[in-house]
């Protein structure tokens, strides 16, 4: 089950970042009051294929895998790769039950979405090179 990281550092003002994880999944929201205008859900967490769909505001949907020949510390992500809809979302469905229903009906809305009609921008997103930053790879202290 999906359980919230509650500590997570906040710095930019007027932006809420929450992180939930599981064994399987890391789901990283970015809020401004309750609405989310960015999504990250990595799947197959420490895992071989391990890959992220994302979403953000006036950008669209994406899918990114983790280039497993460049792998450190904060796995780099390439564009594409193939997204195993039918596993990946029944197995969110079964996972975010503890999440806030309006969050979890976002998040699986988005998954929906893509995997209807793939990614809404096929070209390079702008993104970050690393798939993590400070804030999505430690837990704060205290």
């Amino acid at each position: 089950m999906l359980r919230e990281i509650t500590n997570v550092v906040q710095a930019e003002p007027g932006v809420t970042k929450r992180w939930f994880e599981s064994d399987f999944f890391d789901l990283y929201l970015w809020q401004r009051g309750t609405a989310v205008f960015h999504m990250q859900l990595c799947y197959n967490r420490d895992r071989p294929g391990e890959s992220a769909i994302s979403w953000r505001e006036g950008v669209g949907l994406f899918h990114d895998g983790v280039d497993a020949l460049r792998r450190t510390a904060s796995p780099v992500l390439e564009s594409g790769g193939r997204f195993d809809a039918e596993r990946v979302n029944a197995r969110f469905l079964r996972e975010s039950a503890g999440l806030p229903i309006a969050l979890r009906k976002f998040v699986l809305a988005k998954l929906h979405e893509f995997a209807l009609v793939g990614p809404t921008r096929t070209d390079k997103p702008p993104r970050a090179t690393f798939r993590r930053e400070d804030w999505q790879r430690h837990r704060a202290t205290g």
